[in-house]
């Protein structure tokens, strides 16, 4: 989902604008089910293809409107691409080894998740992996 910025760049108070500009702006997305898989492995991260799409790019829109609203327009957007990441690698290295070692497990079958809430969150890196911490949570109707 869409990154608001460091935190040393957005103050509490426009986190707190931005979380309530999001409730408003997502007041009408449903609640949906997401397909997770198959796995995939890539020379820098393994993780899960989710499907399908739709749901999450209009969630995702809203959420950047949300931002906008507070912080303005002009921060350029990345391409959005859902996955659930499992696994990042911070170097270099050759992405066949990895992918033939979750070959196997691609023929896992999917598995459907809710998704009910939008959780605004303070990411942090501890130690060699990301940690968060649930700033405010927005349960969708």
């Amino acid at each position: 989902m869409p990154r608001i910025g460091w935190s040393d760049e957005v103050s509490p108070a426009e986190v707190q604008r931005i979380a309530e500009a999001a409730v408003a702006e997502c007041s009408a997305v449903r609640r949906f089910d997401l397909g997770v898989g198959p796995l995939s492995g890539s020379a820098g991260a393994v993780r899960f293809s989710v499907t399908p799409w739709e749901q999450l790019v209009l969630l995702h829109d809203r959420l950047r409107g949300a931002v906008a609203s507070v912080l303005g327009p002009g921060r350029p957007a990345a391409e959005f691409r859902p996955h659930v990441g499992i696994a990042y690698c911070n170097r270099a290295v050759p992405a066949a080894p990895l992918v033939a070692r979750v070959a196997t497990l691609r023929a896992l079958p999917l598995v459907t998740v809710p998704v009910d809430r939008v959780e605004l969150v303070l990411v942090r890196r501890q130690e060699r992996a990301y940690a968060w911490t649930t700033l405010e949570s927005l349960m969708l109707r």
